[in-house]
């Protein structure tokens, strides 16, 4: 809906970057820290239904916004509750499986955001034709609300009855708690812990950043590039794209799970990182050839094929992370690992395509080549950076029990 969302608010592709990512991004990631706290210390399952109710709320409002600075408002504290859902899945994914089985679980979770994400598109483009995103509609008590209005409070509503779904799980005992720590940990001991592990978090959360810059970059501008590029009106772009972003995943990411979980049962300390760094080098080719390829059915197949690789690093990033870290400090190292992503990832990434295209190409019409550029240099990076990380891994967890 980006660009009746833009023509309606005169925006600027500037403005949408900020919308996509740092309006988003900083709230997201500043709460994830008192979250995280409070995940570590209350009941978690609560914690989360707050948040899937926050977010909710927040997204039928940014149908209610009339200017850049109401949707802006709207879209962080969208980013707010949604801080709770990572720190609080990790935490109690981690403290109801054993070191050697956390991957596929993890993974298993991960689908369910992929699907969202790519069902998100096919249903926003089912959306688009039940309500034209720029037709006028006369809703009651809301008065007239142009058709993205609607769609955003329409997206919205569900999440208020499917937030209660949290309370179907059993709230898990804490694991590997030490005793010094009974009466709870602060910020403080994480980053002591943080400290004395440095050769391990260094690499792994700059990693972290890195991913989240080109992943974040590829969701924020393929939808633009098909709809510049190739001339596809919006729905179209929704159901195809959608179909792709979420086919990917949801094949690859069950594999890298149980792959990497057979790695460290057998006894590879470090074979979460070692694998995840080469499905990131062997994803920089199809990400790339997605925009450089001159069919846009290929360039879909090459989206599914690319998402289903780059789909590792979901559950392989938090799984080593929350092998690290003792139990009551699972959600504050979760959170911490998304403050960095999301202020050095989710920022950047989507606001470096449109800089890249008016400074490098000076055309909108070659975003794909920012795209392509951005994919073949940060992979194999990021993938160098993790693997910098192994030995320290490898040291640490050198005793763990595995089962």
């Amino acid at each position: 809906m980006a660009v009746s969302i833009a023509q309606d608010l005169n925006l600027t592709d500037a403005q949408l970057g900020v919308l996509y990512g740092a309006a988003f991004s900083v709230c997201y990631a500043v709460m994830g820290l008192p979250l995280g706290w409070a995940l570590d210390r209350y009941s978690r399952r609560l914690i989360i239904w707050g948040g899937v109710v926050f977010w909710s709320f927040a997204t039928m409002v940014c149908g209610l916004s009339y200017n850049f600075a109401m949707l802006f408002t709207a879209r962080a504290a969208v980013g707010a509750g949604e801080a709770v859902l990572i720190p609080g899945s990790q935490s109690v994914l981690a403290d109801t499986f054993p070191p050697g089985r956390l991957a596929l679980p993890m993974s298993v979770f991960a689908v369910g955001a992929k699907i969202g994400g790519g069902v998100s598109f096919i249903l926003g483009g089912l959306l688009a034709m039940l309500f034209p995103v720029s037709d006028v509609f006369s809703v009651p008590l809301l008065g007239h609300l142009k058709g993205w209005q609607l769609i955003f409070i329409v997206a919205g509503l569900p999440g208020l009855i499917i937030s209660l779904a949290v309370f179907a799980i059993a709230e898990p005992v804490r694991q590997h708690v030490p005793a010094r720590r009974a009466g709870g940990a602060t910020y403080g001991d994480y980053f002591r812990f943080m400290a004395d592990n440095a050769r391990f978090y260094i690499p792994h959360h700059i990693g972290i950043v890195g991913i989240m810059i080109i992943v974040n970059a590829i969701n924020a501008w393929t939808p633009a590039y098909f709809v510049r590029v190739y001339d596809w009106k919006m729905d179209q772009v929704g159901f195809w794209l959608g179909l792709a972003l979420a086919i990917g995943p949801v094949v690859g990411i069950p594999f890298h799970g149980a792959i990497s979980d057979k790695l460290f049962q057998g006894g590879r300390r470090d074979g979460h990182l070692h694998y995840l760094k080469y499905m990131l080098c062997l994803a920089a080719v199809p990400s790339a050839l997605v925009y450089l390829v001159p069919s846009p059915w290929v360039s879909l197949a090459l989206v599914c094929v690319s998402q289903a690789i780059i789909a590792a690093y979901i559950g392989i990033l938090p799984t080593s992370l929350q092998l690290m870290v003792p139990g009551d400090l699972r959600g504050k190292g979760a959170s911490i690992a998304m403050l960095i992503g999301g202020v050095g990832g989710m920022a950047v990434g989507p606001s470096l395509i449109p800089f890249l295209t008016a400074h490098l190409f000076h055309d909108q019409t070659k975003i794909g080549l920012s795209l392509a550029l951005c994919a073949v240099a940060l992979f194999p990076f990021n993938a160098w950076l993790l693997s910098q990380a192994q030995k320290p891994m490898v040291t640490k967890l050198g005793t763990a029990t595995v089962s």
